[in-house]
């Protein structure tokens, strides 16, 4: 849920905080050589969306970018739905 104020869409504490840690902690399991679950590369990429459209213009290229590819968890989450989907 985004709070309006007049002009300016800003993102809720939870969500934001929330983005943060999931971040964090699909580059801590990528940096040990784990497998990272579907169910976390989707909620990250569920709380990027949330922040997109939002006035948080550097919580991107601050807190994102430097932990994970977005554009590789995009693939990696492609990837998984499909075989998930195979597998039935």
């Amino acid at each position: 849920m985004k709070a309006k104020y007049h002009t300016v869409t800003v993102l809720r504490d939870n969500i934001f905080l929330g983005c943060r840690r999931q971040a964090r902690k699909i580059n801590k399991l990528k940096r040990q050589g784990r497998e990272v679950p579907l169910q976390c590369l989707q909620s990250v990429m569920s709380r990027i969306g949330w922040a997109k459209h939002c006035n948080h213009k550097r919580f991107t290229e601050r807190y994102i970018t430097p932990c994970i590819d977005v554009e590789a968890v995009k693939r990696e989450i492609g990837a998984g739905t499909s075989k998930k989907s195979k597998e039935g």
